[in-house]
């Protein structure tokens, strides 16, 4: 308890050296009971808020310090308005799904911090109850093992909505983009006379939830089991998505890359590893999956690795998602989800994948190749080009679903990087 209340006092001396203008500090701080204030939920919750305010606001400065207190972070926010800035922050305390579990404390020109009372706004509630929080625990009213409890119940259930939400979204900006080289848009089927968006809508309402769940297996198992668990969830969503679209295979491709990378980004995130595991992860959960083309089993991927030497989608999990990457690097260069955003990332990914379906719908590898590089060619958002090429890829049949679902993963790792992962 001494170090406590020793890493409180060092709280305030760093406070005082970090503040050194008129600008808005704010002090992050997760509000966990008990002693040991260092277990995960503490680094969870000051590093969602931080990214969530460094989003939201002007922020000028951070610094993260760790403690016997728990950890927190110093933001420095270009903002002279102390009491409205107070107030937005209350205002999220108390909406945000999780921001119960959070202390945004607000400092301007000294190390007294204004009060929700200050402001009229009523002191906090129990976790457990609807007392002041502050009584239960000077009474110490409630078990700390019954408040984690509480707080692990609300982060799962959070995660499990966000990261579905993400999921949806991501997929979503991908269907929208148009046009897109023979791929299913909003105003049109493009190669694909078996689909469209509705059915291409219907199938993405169906799966999205199940990659919460594979985020939530990367945190709870450790690599080879969450892969192995992955695999099982990754059937049942595919047993959905059938039987939505009546056996139409809208999402399988994605429903594989995607979930290895919610089961990686969930082993990160419960880690506090910083964004580049992921890809690690990725790499080593299927470092043995090459294995597949020597199995009995008689598949599309395997037809195309024996006849071309082709990897396609397990090529590209198996080195750790490098066209990924380099599609991060173009996606990041934009502050939006522009149409001209997604298209360059989506050319990147053309560029750098294996793609299977643009194979098989080739025919042949000297026309895989010649649309690859026309599609590859494109250095600059030329939407009357892209037209152009979208026209002949149409006519030929030619698709690039591996690219697309790609541009799904990488969309999804976009938002995970704003949301939760240095």
């Amino acid at each position: 308890m001494d170090k406590i209340l020793d890493d409180r006092e060092k709280r305030i001396h760093n406070l005082k050296k970090f503040m050194i203008n008129d600008n808005i500090y704010v002090v992050v701080k997760a509000n966990i009971p008990g002693i040991n204030k260092k277990i995960f939920y503490s680094y969870f919750f000051i590093k969602f808020f931080k990214k969530l305010l460094e989003r939201k606001y002007n922020c000028l400065r951070v610094n993260f310090y760790d403690s016997f207190d728990g950890p927190y972070f110093f933001l420095e926010i270009f903002n002279k308005d102390l009491i409205s800035f107070k107030k937005e922050l209350i205002i999220l305390e108390n909406e945000h799904p999780i921001g119960r579990f959070i202390d945004l404390d607000v400092f301007q020109n000294s190390i007294v911090s204004i009060s929700r009372q200050d402001l009229g706004f009523e002191a906090r509630q129990c976790f457990l109850c609807e007392c002041d929080a502050f009584y239960c625990i000077r009474k110490q009213k409630h078990k700390v093992e019954d408040i984690i409890e509480h707080i692990q119940d609300h982060v799962v259930q959070f995660l499990l909505e966000d990261i579905s939400t993400l999921a949806y979204d991501a997929i979503s900006l991908e269907l929208i983009l148009e046009p897109k080289f023979g791929l299913v848009c909003e105003n049109t089927a493009g190669s694909h006379e078996d689909m469209d968006v509705s059915l291409m809508k219907k199938s993405r309402n169906v799966i999205v939830d199940f990659f919460g769940l594979l985020f939530l297996e990367g945190m709870a198992l450790d690599y080879d089991e969450a892969f192995k668990k992955g695999r099982e969830i990754g059937k049942i969503a595919e047993e959905y998505m059938f039987t939505v679209t009546k056996g139409v295979n809208t999402h399988k491709g994605l429903i594989f890359c995607l979930g290895l990378a919610c089961i990686a980004c969930g082993e990160a995130v419960v880690n506090n590893s910083n964004f580049d595991k992921i890809f690690e992860n990725v790499a080593f959960m299927t470092r043995n999956i090459l294995d597949d083309f020597d199995g009995a089993k008689d598949t599309h991927g395997k037809r195309l690795f024996q006849e071309y030497g082709f990897l396609g989608i397990r090529g590209e999990v198996n080195k750790g998602l490098p066209s990924v990457m380099r599609a991060l690097k173009v996606l990041e260069q934009y502050s939006t989800y522009s149409d001209e955003a997604l298209m360059m990332t989506l050319i990147t990914l053309v560029r750098e994948c294996d793609d299977s379906v643009l194979l098989k719908r080739a025919g042949s590898l000297e026309k895989y190749s010649y649309f690859k590089n026309m599609i590859s060619g494109i250095n600059e958002y030329d939407i009357e080009r892209i037209n152009k090429i979208t026209d002949e890829a149409i006519r030929e049949n030619i698709s690039i679903g591996g690219a697309a679902d790609l541009l799904i993963v990488t969309i999804f790792l976009h938002m995970i990087k704003e949301r939760y992962i240095d």
